[in-house]
């Protein structure tokens, strides 16, 4: 198994320039900032930027915890990649992950200024400065993952082997420690919101009750309605949809389910 490392300060730009580079060596298999990540897919461990600090992200991409390497050694056993990149900001930063994932030696050290342009870099810089991150993984996988932040889709394209024009998508994520400061949503506001919605929508009569039910990773939401008409049934599946827009629109909460339940029919 060869051991590919991609170095360079934070918010350079490595994870952005992670699938070119491994597409470029045929490196299947990436390792960044605490996820093992497999063809775009997220196969193992859990993201730093689920942390609450800085400094449990840190420990969070350095395997700090032994639950979370053994997850992702135990993958790796059983798969035995050919090659695996590595991404960290510093040579002792990914010498330490190879070493506590029992990788084996470093085969090659790749840095960020290498195979990204000063102005590259530069825009990087601004991005993180505005306290947006990169995943790369598709955006359906990490909303999966993360709750409470702002998550959105990056389509990208670059030339590869034999001038072949390879399409990747990236998430651009604004984590919880981000330091532009955090938030607070209080359930008073996700409950009007909802209301709000259901106001609107028109055919329901009714708001019962909402309960939101919270997790580190995603919100559920269960709502009970009358509704004036058993014509506006198919309504339904409109009105759960505009609470669930709504409600990652407005709050950038990973909403994972919006259970409707019917309670009356008024005719």
């Amino acid at each position: 198994m060869k051991i590919y490392a991609l170095v360079g300060k934070s918010g350079t730009g490595k994870s952005h320039k992670a699938i070119e580079l491994s597409y470029e060596k045929d490196i299947d298999w990436i390792i960044d900032d605490g996820l093992l990540i497999h063809r775009g897919n997220i196969v193992a461990g859990k993201s730093a930027k689920q942390s609450k600090t800085k400094v449990e992200a840190v420990r969070t991409a350095i395997f700090s915890d032994e639950t979370h390497r053994k997850n992702v050694r135990e993958k790796i056993n059983s798969d035995t990649p050919g090659k695996i990149l590595v991404i960290g900001t510093s040579d002792k930063m990914v010498n330490r992950i190879a070493e506590r994932l029992d990788l084996g030696t470093i085969y090659e050290y790749i840095y960020i200024n290498t195979i990204s342009t000063d102005e590259e870099i530069e825009k990087a810089r601004e991005c993180r400065k505005n306290g947006r991150h990169i995943i790369p993984a598709p955006t359906v996988q990490v909303k999966n993952m993360v709750n409470g932040i702002s998550i959105n889709s990056l389509r990208g394209y670059f030339v590869g082997r034999n001038n072949e024009i390879k399409e990747v998508e990236k998430t651009v994520i604004r984590p919880t420690f981000s330091y532009i400061g955090g938030f607070y949503i209080s359930p008073d506001a996700v409950i009007q919101i909802i209301r709000h919605v259901c106001e609107t929508i028109g055919f329901v009569t009714k708001v019962k009750h909402i309960d939101v039910e919270n997790s580190e990773s995603y919100t559920d939401v269960n709502i009970g309605i009358f509704i004036d008409s058993a014509d506006n049934l198919k309504m339904v599946k409109k009105l759960q949809f505009n609470i669930k827009k709504s409600l990652e629109t407005m709050t950038m909460i990973n909403i994972r389910k919006v259970n409707i339940n019917i309670i009356k029919i008024k005719k």
